[in-house]
Parts: structure tokens; C-alpha cells; sequence
């Protein structure tokens, strides 16, 4: 495992009332703290996985010190490709299983977790290792679970028209596409290259009949406006923008050396 970057606020050690999110992702970790106070997070730390790494949970005991901290709550979000949106109507949690198994293959057994999405009337579906899910019982036992998904479709829902949204990691972005407020796509891809990138995106505006003049792209996650990949989105694309911080949360000043937009998709996670 190896450490991205390590954002931590003096304030940190100081504070009580802390809230910590640990996002778990295919091949990354991140965890947050945030004082439920001022609603400001006052670090966050960024791992990736090494290409023989195994258990990123058990590795994260070893890397970072703040797990041994007592938090006033606890909240596990999976950022995991591995999930389907059902409408509720056509729910069924054995059939759900098997879909998954088709879809992703049949991996180490897997505990069915579903987030239940009121406003659309969908379930988000996602499989979780058993053995992870074992170890967050032993490690953090009232932890919330949800997954990515769920939480950034519970919050753009309120704020968006028409748009594209792109969050980026490392050799994988994560996209949500809204037409006339009506949610049409939420979908993991993975990418070697920027072409990689440009080949899924124009497929997606051809596939929902999207406009590239009107209907902006918003980027988030690890991607610099200096890149290769920011520009050549740039070339295709009349409207291409960084998200910002949501409303009600903030960052510590230890933050201001960092791209704001980095962190834009882990606050809407904490709203």
C-alpha cells in the first residue's frame, strides 16, 4: 500500500465530536475526519493499493494511526464497480444475488448489502467480501455502510438539470448522467489512456442524445487542469468544469494547497 497524499489539520488531535468516513474502493482507500461541530474536515488521507495487495482493510491497521481513535460515528461508504440499481417493484434479494454473480463473476463469497433510494424508488445493490465484512464487525461494529452511488445520486438529485458528471481515480472514473432532472446512467469504466476516456464519455452524449454545446461535463476527483486528459476534454466538450465544495461543509486551511475539487464527491458524502 502506498500513501497519495496526507492532509491533516493541528485541530485534529484537540477535537472530540469527530465523524470518521472511510471510503473503500477497488484498488484505493480514503479516509476523512470531520468535526460534526463546524462541519470541517480537518484531514483526510489518500492509499493505493499495491498490484499484489490482497486486503486493504487489514493494511490500513498498519498505515494509519487514527483508526485507533474513538469517533462519535462511523461511516463506511464501498466506491465499488460491483453494484445494479433495481426499481424496488422487481426487487428480490436471491435473484438480486445471482444477478450480481452474473454481471461480476463469482468472487470470494459475498455478503448482499442494498441501499434503498426513497425519491427515485430504486434499490442500490452491491456485494461486500465476507471477509471484509467481518472485519468491520470486528473493528467497527456500529459503522454505517452504504455505497458510493447511492450517496451522490441522494445528493445531486436536488441539484441537477442536465449534466455529466466525472469523477476521477486512478485508472478508473466513476460517471452519472442526468437529462431534464431524470437520472439516465450511473457506471463505473476503467481507462489506460485518455482516448480511453474521450471514447466512453462521446459514446455516452451519443447514446442519451446529449448535446456537447449544452450539456456540461463537471469533473471531480484526481485530475488537474493542466492534464492531458483535462484538455483533451476541453477540445470536445463546450463546458467542462470542477465541482466545488457543497454547501454546509468546509475545508481546513490545511487543505489550501490542494485542487478543491479533489475532495468535492468525499463532502457530498458527508451531507
Amino acid at each position: 500500500m502506498k500513501q497519495i497524499f496526507s492532509i491533516t489539520d493541528k485541530e485534529t488531535e484537540s477535537s472530540t465530536n469527530l465523524c470518521l468516513l472511510i471510503v473503500v474502493g477497488n484498488r484505493y482507500c480514503c479516509l476523512a475526519t470531520i468535526n460534526f461541530d463546524t462541519k470541517v474536515i480537518l484531514s483526510l488521507c489518500h492509499y493505493e493499493a499495491d498490484v499484489d495487495e490482497e486486503n486493504l482493510l487489514d493494511s490500513l491497521l498498519s498505515f494509519h494511526d487514527g483508526l485507533k481513535n474513538s469517533y462519535a460515528e462511523i461511516c463506511i461508504t464501498f466506491d465499488v464497480s460491483e453494484h445494479i440499481l433495481i426499481p424496488s417493484s422487481h426487487f428480490n434479494k436471491e435473484e438480486t444475488e445471482r444477478q450480481l454473480q452474473f454481471l461480476f463473476g463469482s468472487k470470494e463469497s459475498r455478503v448482499l448489502e442494498c441501499d434503498y433510494l426513497s425519491k427515485q424508488n430504486l434499490y442500490n445493490a452491491f456485494g461486500v467480501q465476507l471477509s471484509t465484512k467481518n472485519w468491520l464487525k470486528q473493528h467497527f461494529p456500529s459503522a454505517k455502510i452504504q455505497h458510493f452511488a447511492t450517496q451522490q445520486i441522494t445528493y445531486n438529485d436536488n441539484n441537477i438539470a442536465n449534466s455529466v458528471l466525472v469523477d476521477f481515480r486512478s485508472s478508473e472514473f466513476f460517471v452519472i448522467v442526468y437529462k431534464e432532472h431524470q437520472l439516465q446512467l450511473v457506471q463505473y469504466f476503467n481507462y489506460a489512456t485518455s482516448e480511453d476516456i474521450l471514447y466512453f464519455l462521446l459514446k455516452i452524449y451519443v447514446e442519451f442524445s446529449l448535446s456537447k454545446e449544452t450539456v456540461g461535463l463537471r469533473l471531480s476527483g484526481l485530475i488537474e487542469k493542466n492534464s492531458t486528459i483535462y484538455k483533451e476534454l476541453y477540445k470536445y466538450f463546450a463546458t467542462v468544469d470542477f465541482e466545488s465544495i457543497p454547501d454546509g461543509i468546509k475545508l481546513s486551511a490545511s487543505f489550501d494547497d490542494f485542487p478543491s475539487h479533489y475532495f468535492s464527491n468525499i463532502c457530498k458524502l458527508l451531507q
